[in-house]
């Protein structure tokens, strides 16, 4: 089948113009087409969820620093309303 093309061949299925024996050739050849689609965009999906993963993670980190940044300044203001320095 390669050299024909996939939608050629899918045509000439949908026609029914193939003996059964080249039909199921045909099959079995876009079967395995569509097996190699898939894994190809299954290994896609696969390296875009650890780059969002590792995003995310960076994310986190920052957020951790965030917090603890904004609570070491609320402590401050707390000690400088309870202990003012004139």
């Amino acid at each position: 089948m390669p050299g024909v093309g996939e939608h050629a061949v899918r045509a000439t299925l949908s026609r029914a113009s193939y003996s059964p024996e080249k039909a199921k050739i045909a099959e079995d050849w876009l079967a395995e087409i569509e097996d190699e689609r898939s894994i190809r965009l299954n290994s896609a999906s696969l390296r875009l969820a650890e780059s969002a993963k590792s995003e995310a993670q960076t994310a986190n980190k920052l957020a951790m620093v965030a917090i603890i940044i904004a609570a070491t300044s609320a402590i401050i203001a707390v000690l400088a309303w309870l202990f003012p320095h004139h």
